[in-house]
């Protein structure tokens, strides 16, 4: 399955998914934006939200928001990551994902603890380490190219 494949078979199942996350405060750029999800720069995004959920382990209770680890995630890889593409990939891995409450366009992933979650091993991110009490997992994040898109 492609990339692609993986990102339509999501959003078939979840018509809400926006790049925005699920359309919450997206609803009158709803087409643009899911259409969005299968430009390049969004396809890039769920490939690097996969590589680091892979390494994070699945919770049966409980959740973390999509918005804030996303941004661990995006620390981790070392680029930008879309809300919408990260709760695709967390989908697409199978973790239980349940929107929040109102119009936030945000959702609850379910992942365990922080403390085993991949950070990436740098000065940069200590403040990260610090703030989830966390060893460092020594996972390299995902080849960064050159190519600024």
């Amino acid at each position: 399955m492609t990339t692609e494949q993986a990102i339509r078979a999501v959003m078939d199942a979840h018509p809400d998914l926006t790049t925005c996350g699920v359309n919450g405060d997206c609803r009158e750029l709803y087409g643009e934006r899911r259409a969005a999800l299968l430009h390049p720069l969004h396809v890039a995004e769920f490939e690097r939200a996969v590589a680091w959920l892979v390494h994070v382990q699945k919770a049966k209770s409980g959740g973390h928001g999509s918005y804030s680890l996303k941004h661990v995630a995006e620390h981790w890889a070392g680029r930008y990551i879309a809300n919408g593409p990260f709760i695709a990939a967390a989908l697409h891995l199978g973790f239980r994902v349940k929107r929040e409450d109102g119009d936030s366009p945000n959702a609850l992933i379910g992942v365990a603890s922080p403390r085993s979650w991949p950070l990436a091993n740098d000065e940069r991110h200590a403040w990260m380490r610090r703030r989830y009490r966390n060893k460092v997992v020594a996972i390299p994040p995902p080849f960064q190219s050159e190519n600024k898109c």
